[in-house]
């Protein structure tokens, strides 16, 4: 179960995972489903609709898609829309906000589905604590899988993550889950030290299982994306973010081009990778890394490419000559995997997981993060010896096949699967939330619609301004009903003095509260509430 899983959601490291392992325990025999959001453009049904959304929460099937994707069950959960209305968390708290509001449909889908046919375990990130009520309240066996905490983007300021308020509730519900799993995986050791440094996490209780790779599909022999035309090419494949650590790339390009100028090298530089809002002030990154360029004269060295599907991807590898992963952090990056599993040359930095699958002088070089001058050094040494690139390129190859390929990897989840599940049947009695699954939900919704009404009634009696603009909506949406509140209102202020306040007048503020009651109604069925 995961937010992310291609081609719907995704090709960032999470989806590529969930698909690399999902197809992985299919080859070994397993049945797998994955519960996964669907594309962004499919909407909810309208809030309105009663009939849809009980057909929605309580019955969990009739607007998700249930789809078999390459052998594999995948249940696409909609998801725009959904509790946007609720204003009040979706100013003060977006991030949690999204969070909640997309774990609650996974969840229900979940839920649905395990009380038909009960799956034997939950794989699912750490990742906005996917994971959280299934976890705690021992639905069934979880396993957490370590992708990148939350608590570690604050930390270390990744995409100006800061300590707010918000990113902290984030954070809390992470830990939660992983505290409350029956196992953790951890792609590497490096990750695994932060979880134990972060929240005391027993480090010998996080399984290290390294990510799968398909070796088959992303192997040296085949098609290529850029013909051999006399160049050497150098490959970075990678959102535009500064975690990612292209600028530093970016900086060291025309340094390359001065050590490389008396060897009569042709090279160019190939950059591979969606443009974020992660510069300064939320700006997008692609037009600085341009900028950089054109101040140096090497725009014409350097091809950047959005969006490649992953089924093109391994042609683009082969396509290269040097691949490079500049990254400030990262756990297990799959831009390293693809490209060694492809048979090429690849720099790391010394950030994260990346020194536990390069062999440093092996199968790849490692150089230290955020250091132009180590990129320039190592691309141009690289760049200028054929035959090192051949060996780097060959043991690399030789590595994955060796200890990574998914089959393999899929053995090791399915031993810590079957861990997770002798723990479970051992804690179940000891649950952090021992009521039932639907009561779960219950509850999880309940506590957002407090929030969310603790806000409204906040804001409603301090700002003029949102008490203005609430009758403004209301008077073009329910007229009927903005006329019978002022009509009570001002019989409650008149009738006050005479104390014979007429029948009709509380038989309309009956009516007011029926109203009431029956939109907080539909307001808790938005939310997953059992009827």
């Amino acid at each position: 179960m995961s937010k992310e899983y291609p081609p719907d959601t995704g090709w960032g490291g999470i989806g590529t995972y969930n698909y690399q392992i999902a197809h992985g325990l299919k080859a070994i025999g397993h049945e797998v489903e994955v519960i996964a959001l669907s594309k962004a453009d499919v909407p909810m049904p309208s809030n309105g609709d009663l009939h849809h959304l009980s057909n929605h929460f309580d019955q969990g099937a009739e607007n998700a898609k249930t789809l078999e994707e390459e052998g594999i069950v995948v249940h696409r959960v909609p998801w725009q829309g959904h509790m946007d209305k609720h204003s009040g968390m979706l100013m003060t708290a977006p991030y949690s906000h999204f969070m909640f509001k997309t774990n609650m449909l996974l969840w229900n889908k979940l839920l649905a589905i395990h009380s038909l046919r009960p799956f034997d375990v939950l794989e699912t990130p750490e990742h906005l604590a996917e994971g959280l009520i299934p976890a705690i309240a021992k639905w069934l066996p979880v396993v957490i899988k370590l992708h990148t905490p939350y608590s570690k983007f604050i930390e270390e300021r990744f995409h100006h993550t800061t300590a707010a308020f918000d990113h902290q509730l984030i954070a809390m519900f992470e830990r939660l889950a992983m505290v409350s799993a029956d196992a953790l995986i951890s792609p590497s050791s490096d990750l695994a030290t932060y979880l134990f440094r972060d929240m005391n996490y027993p480090l010998n209780e996080i399984k290290i299982v390294k990510n799968p790779i398909d070796a088959n599909k992303f192997a040296p022999d085949g098609p290529r994306a850029i013909p051999a035309d006399g160049h050497l090419t150098v490959l970075f494949v990678g959102r535009l973010e500064e975690r990612k650590g292209v600028r530093y790339l970016i900086e060291a390009i025309p340094h390359i081009f001065e050590k490389i100028a008396v060897d009569n090298l042709s090279v160019r530089f190939v950059i591979i990778g969606s443009d974020t809002t992660t510069a300064a002030g939320h700006q997008p990154v692609l037009p600085q890394l341009k900028q950089m360029l054109a101040k140096s004269g090497c725009t014409d060295n350097v091809v950047f490419l959005s969006h490649v599907p992953l089924a093109e991807m391994p042609a683009y590898y082969r396509s290269a000559d040097i691949c490079i992963a500049p990254s400030l952090y990262d756990n297990a990056p799959y831009t390293c995997l693809e490209a060694m599993s492809c048979g090429r040359p690849l720099i790391g930095t010394d950030a994260g997981g990346m020194p536990e699958y390069i062999i440093d002088g092996e199968s790849g070089l490692i150089i230290p993060a955020a250091d132009t001058d180590a990129i320039v050094q190592a691309v141009t040494k690289l760049l200028k010896n054929e035959e090192e690139r051949l060996r780097l390129g060959k043991n690399a190859r030789s590595y994955i096949l060796e200890k990574i390929d998914r089959s393999q990897i899929a053995k090791q989840n399915e031993a810590v699967y079957k861990l997770a599940m002798a723990r479970f049947a051992s804690k179940k009695e000891r649950a952090v939330y021992q009521r039932s699954p639907s009561q779960s939900l219950a509850d999880a919704s309940g506590m957002f619609y407090a929030y969310q009404t603790m806000l409204y009634n906040l804001l409603y009696v301090h700002s003029w301004r949102f008490r203005i603009g609430r009758w403004l909506k209301l008077l073009l949406s329910r007229p009927r009903l903005l006329l019978a509140k002022l009509i009570v209102r001002v019989s409650d202020k008149f009738f006050s003095f005479t104390g014979n306040q007429p029948p009709f007048i509380s038989r309309l503020n009956e009516q007011i509260e029926n109203k009431q009651n029956e939109q907080e109604r539909l307001v808790k069925l938005e939310l997953g509430c059992p009827k």
